[in-house]
C-alpha cells in the first residue's frame, strides 16, 4: 500500500513546492517599496526654468501628493501673465496613463530620456516614463512647439537627475 500512495504524495509535494516558490517570488517583488512622487518644485528652480525658457515666471505652486501625483505650476509673470508651465510626476496607474498619452496623434518619440519619452505638438507636452514614474511637462504659454520641446527636454533631464 505504501507504494500506491507514493506517486500521489510526490505529486502533492511537487505542487506544494511550486506554490511555495511562486509565493516566495511574488513576495520578493512586492518587497520593492513603491515609488514616490517628489514635489517637482523642489527638483528644478524657478531660475532654471527662466533660464531654459526665457519666460518671466513666478515661483512654482505645488499640489497633489507623493503617493499618486505631485504637480508644480509656474505661472508667467509680467503684464500678460496668462501662460504656465506644469510639471507632474505620476506614480500610480502608469500603464493607463501611458496608454492614453501614447495614442495622441502625431506623437514624436524622443530618444535618450528615461525608459521611453515622447513629445506631443498637439498637447505641447513631453511625457517621460522612467522606472516607476511618469513625468509630464506641459506648456500653456507663449512660444512655439519647437522651442517648448527643446525646453521640455532640458527640464526633464534636470528633474531626472534630481530623482
Amino acid at each position: 500500500m505504501r507504494t500506491a500512495h507514493t506517486p500521489r504524495f510526490l505529486a502533492t509535494l511537487a505542487i506544494t513546492c511550486a506554490l511555495a516558490l511562486a509565493c516566495t517570488k511574488h513576495e520578493a517583488t512586492s518587497d520593492t517599496p513603491p515609488a514616490t512622487a517628489p514635489d517637482p518644485c523642489s527638483l528644478i528652480s524657478t531660475d532654471d526654468l527662466k533660464r531654459i525658457t526665457g519666460a518671466p515666471l513666478r515661483e512654482g505652486e505645488s499640489g497633489g501628493d507623493e503617493k499618486s501625483v505631485h504637480r508644480c505650476v509656474w505661472q508667467e509673470g509680467g503684464e500678460a501673465g496668462a501662460g504656465s508651465i506644469t510639471v507632474a510626476i505620476h506614480v500610480t496607474n502608469l500603464e493607463p496613463l501611458l496608454g492614453q498619452l501614447r495614442n495622441v496623434p502625431m506623437n514624436e518619440p524622443v530618444a535618450g530620456i528615461g525608459d521611453e519619452a515622447f513629445w506631443s505638438n498637439a498637447l505641447n507636452q513631453l511625457t517621460v516614463h522612467a522606472g516607476q514614474r511618469v513625468i509630464v511637462i506641459s506648456f500653456n504659454s507663449s512660444g512655439g512647439a519647437a522651442d517648448h520641446k527643446a525646453a521640455a527636454i532640458e527640464i526633464a533631464k534636470i528633474i531626472l537627475n534630481g530623482l
